[in-house]
Order: structure tokens, then sequence, then C-alpha cells
């Protein structure tokens, strides 16, 4: 079992987990940029492309800091370094810890918004080729 130290900070909203909608517009910000250089057929700058890699990704990171802050549930001193080294084998961790099966479909909506971006542009570039 992990220990869990109690956070002395003062919490976002305690009882209450923090919204998911800047996930979403993060996510949907890099999809449609994506798919805005997939349809040009343009190849994005190394900046671009780790911005559009890394964002969503950063976007449940920062969510989940805030919600475990929220929930007064913080691991050990660097559990924000090794959640982001390990994000995708901690977040299952971390959302079936703290909500029990109901955390699976959170799972499943926050691995939904990484990935988007990704499967906006595949999708694009099957589709694109036969209509342009």
């Amino acid at each position: 079992m992990v220990p869990t130290i109690v956070s002395t900070a003062a919490p976002d909203t305690p009882g209450h987990a923090p919204s998911r909608r800047s996930i979403w517009l993060i996510s949907l910000a890099c999809a449609l940029l994506g798919m805005l250089y997939t349809v040009a057929d343009i190849e994005p700058s190394p900046l671009v492309s780790m911005f559009l890699s890394v964002a969503p990704v950063a976007a449940v990171l920062w969510w989940v800091y805030r919600d475990a802050r929220g929930r007064g549930v913080l691991g050990v001193f660097d559990w924000g370094f090794f959640f982001l080294a390990g994000w995708p084998f901690m977040l299952p961790w971390y959302l079936v810890r703290t909500r029990g099966r109901q955390g699976w479909s959170l799972l499943a909506e926050l691995f939904g918004a990484v990935l988007m971006p990704w499967f906006a542009a595949l999708l694009v570039s099957l589709v694109a080729p036969r209509i342009l």
C-alpha cells in the first residue's frame, strides 16, 4: 500500500472534482490545429508538434493535480514527478483508488481526450486525399 499524506495546502474545492472542460478545450484545439496541418499537407515545426503532443497530457496531469489537492490526497514527496513520468500507469491507479469502479469510466474519458488529436489527424489523413 502506498502511503498518503494529507495536504496542508488549501484545497481547490473540497469534495468536488475540478471541471474537465479545460481538458476537452485544449484537446479540441490541438485536434483542430493538427487537422489543419494535415489538410494543408504541411509538416509542423518541432515546437508546434511538441505542443500538439504534450498539451493534452499536460492538461490531464494538471487536472489530476488539482483533483488530488482538492481531495486532500497527495502521495510521496515527488508524486508529481512520478505521475508525469509514468502517467499511463499512474492515472488508472489514482482514479480507481480515489473513485472505485467509477474511475474506469473517467479513465476512458481522460484517455479519449489525450488521444483525440491523434485520432482526428489520422481520420483527416485518411479522408482528405479522397475529398481533395
